[in-house]
Parts: structure tokens; sequence; C-alpha cells
């Protein structure tokens, strides 16, 4: 027996034993009270493996699909042709593109209302979850989730039959089984979700909005409408609104959210991102007086080191959340340096700071 003969067997082995013991959990946590399982569905692979192991495990379990208003046609025809049996959530809160121009804003990586909004809505109170959350995914997940986890956003318990499961292994299962998957795979698409979704990066959403063009419109047309309503308003601190702050108009702040950029480190009005030690709302230094620029007092600068460190203290810019006595030690041991806009301090010397 030759080496791959030998391991297409071992794949296989590992592939009886990972449907087993899915299997297995699925029996295992049959709700008690007599309710079925709620079974979350995408129609991504994960959830027809999933679908699969449920009805080879003969549990009782009902499958929900949360309607987001933007996942790609091609996925929903999918769904509707080869899983009839699916119910349909439609969204509590509408269109996606209404509720960000009127209320919530765009979503970003770090705030996705969406996903608690749209594509995981809370189901009924009592139910017992059943989701396709994979380990493989993050090492957040990898330690966060087992097999049977209290859902904290949804206040559910979820089972989760294939967290051990790679991609490779759902593959094989789907060609074992010989099951219909949405079209989209074989078009080079790793996952299937909500158009534009920020977690999918610049390089996911390039794609998704060449392939779907009309969505990019729609989308750049919230950002329009989300400028028109906000822009000239205050934020509820009493700062100036986001957009204005550091961008000219909507379509370089759309510029800066499609390509994930970090934003830019000065405002439009010259003043920093970042709240200074002394609690400068506004992003300027309250003591300017501790940015002095003067030679005697700062021996270590070179002169034209100086003369930038004096426009930064007559314009009371910040200087890295340090005072000038601070950044001339880091100078002198080589941790920070001195621009026209700024002092910047090495990792090192942030470290050397805290």
């Amino acid at each position: 027996m030759g080496m791959t003969d030998r391991a297409r067997l071992a794949n296989k082995s590992e592939l009886a034993r990972l449907i087993e013991f899915s299997i297995k959990v699925l029996r295992d946590n049959v709700p008690e009270d007599g309710r079925p399982y709620y079974g979350c569905f995408s129609g991504g692979k994960d959830s027809i493996v999933i679908k699969a192991l449920a009805r080879m495990a003969n549990v009782p379990i009902e499958w929900h699909y949360n309607v987001t208003t933007i996942d790609p046609p091609e996925l929903l025809r999918f769904i509707k042709r080869w899983h009839p049996d699916v119910i349909w959530d439609k969204p509590r809160h509408g269109n996606f593109f209404v509720r960000m121009e009127r209320k919530k804003g765009f979503p970003t990586r770090r705030g996705r209302w969406c996903c608690e909004d749209y594509k995981e809505a809370r189901p009924p109170k009592g139910v017992t979850l059943v989701m396709g959350i994979r380990a493989e995914e993050s090492p957040r997940r990898a330690k966060t989730w087992g097999h049977v986890t209290y859902h904290t956003r949804t206040k559910a318990n979820a089972v989760n039959p294939i967290l051990d499961w790679a991609s490779d292994e759902l593959w094989e299962f789907i060609r074992m089984m010989k099951m219909p998957y949405c079209e989209l795979y074989d078009e080079g698409f790793h996952r299937l979700g909500c158009i534009g979704c920020p977690m999918a990066r610049k390089s996911g959403r390039v794609k998704e909005f060449e392939r779907w063009p009309g969505y990019e419109k729609r989308w750049k047309l919230s950002f329009k409408r989300i400028w028109e309503r906000r822009s000239g308003s205050l934020q509820r601190d009493g700062r100036t609104w986001f957009g204005d702050a550091f961008f000219r108009n909507w379509e370089e702040m759309w510029d800066w959210w499609l390509n994930d950029r970090a934003l830019p480190e000065f405002r439009l009005d010259g003043t920093r991102k970042v709240p200074t030690r002394g609690k400068s709302t506004r992003g300027r230094v309250d003591r300017p007086d501790l940015v002095s620029g003067d030679k005697k007092d700062n021996p270590m600068l070179t002169k034209n080191q100086t003369t930038m460190l004096k426009s930064l203290a007559k314009n009371a810019m910040l200087v890295d959340e340090a005072d000038m006595r601070t950044v001339r030690a880091l100078v002198d041991r080589k941790l920070a340096s001195v621009t026209k806009t700024k002092v910047k301090i090495t990792a090192k010397g942030k470290k050397a700071l805290n």
C-alpha cells in the first residue's frame, strides 16, 4: 500500500470519527423540554454539513435563516431551491441600509452592530441553538467555545457539533455525500455572507463589489446620506462629528472605510486624535509650557529638532502623551525621533514609558 493510499485511509478514518462524534454531540444535548433544536442556517458549507449531520442523528430540529437584506442573491436562490424547509426570519429592524442611514451609522471591524441586529437576531427564549462555530476559524473561538456553550449575545445554550472540523474535512464530507452547495464557492469565494461586511477586509470587499456592483452603489449612497445627515453636527460628548473631524467629504470617508485604513493621526483642524493625559477633549495639550523647545532645556536635541519642537509647542500639539523632559531622555537613548509634525516614540520607548 502506497503513502497516498495510507493517507487517504487515514483521512477517511478521521472523517468517520468526526461524523460519529458530531452525531453523538447532537443526540446527547437534545432539549429535555420537548422543544426541537433551533438550527441556525446561513446557506454556507458549515450550515449544510450540520443540517446533514442532524438528519443522520435523527434529532428534532427547526432550521432558521436570518434575512440580513444584504446577502448575495445566489445564496438566497440556493437556500430556496435546495432547503425549502428552512424558515426565513425577517429582520425586526427592517432594511439594513435604511437602519444604517437613519440610526446606526456604518459598521466597522470594531463596531459590528449589524451582526447583533441582523445576523444573530435573538431566537425565542428557552431554545437550544445548533450553530456552525469552528475552532479553526480563529484562536479566540478555539479558546472561548466548546461543544456546548452559553451564547451570551442570544442568551441561549448553543450546541456546536462541528467545532473540531477543518474546512478540508467539511468539503470531503460534502463530496462524499454528493451534497449540492452554493455556486459562489466555485467562483473563489471562501466565505458567504453580507456583501460589504467589514470583517472581509479590503480584498474581500473589493472582490464582492466587483461581483455585485449594485451593492457597491447602494453602500456609497448610504455613506452619502449619512454625511448629509450628520455633517455639521456634534457628537454626544460635544465634540465635532467624527466625519467632519477627519474627512473633507463623504468620498474621503468611504475611501478610508473601504481600504481598511487607520484613522489619520491628525484631525483636519490640526489636533491629534488621541486624548492627552491632561484629559483635553479637543486633543490639545493642557500645559503647552511642558513642550518647551528651548535648547537650554533640551540639550540633547539637535537644532533642527529644537525648531520642530518649538513649532509643536506654539501650536499646542500633542507630543505622544509625553512632556519634553521625557522626550529629551527618549531622544538621548534613541527611543524617539522628532519630525515636522510630531515626536515619534518607538515601541521600546513606549514600553519604557509604561
